[in-house]
């Protein structure tokens, strides 16, 4: 009984969520599936005595990462009357580069 509640209430919270995500403007849903992957790869730092996976991972935050501190203010400042968007661009740190 408890375990379906569990499944039940998981199920609701990611239906949600994406139904939230379908809410968002194109450009919004662009900079958060880049930016997600950003701080994903930015989060799996290897230890330093493994270089070759160093450097491939820095090659990836680079490429990922770059420019995303100009384009969430920019996106912030041209969405700033949309709570839901506002709310959603606020779960990103401003300052990663």
């Amino acid at each position: 009984m408890i375990k379906r509640l569990a499944v039940a209430v998981s199920v609701l919270v990611f239906s949600s969520a994406a139904c939230a995500a379908a809410d968002l403007p194109r450009d919004v849903k662009r900079f958060v599936a880049q930016r997600e992957d950003c701080d994903h790869v930015r989060d799996e730092l290897p230890e330093p005595q493994h270089k070759r996976e160093l450097r491939q991972t820095i090659r990836a935050i680079n490429k990922l990462c770059k420019g995303t501190d100009k384009q969430l203010a920019a996106l912030k400042r041209k969405h700033a009357g949309d709570a839901a968007v506002m709310k959603r661009l606020g779960e990103f740190e401003d300052k990663i580069e």
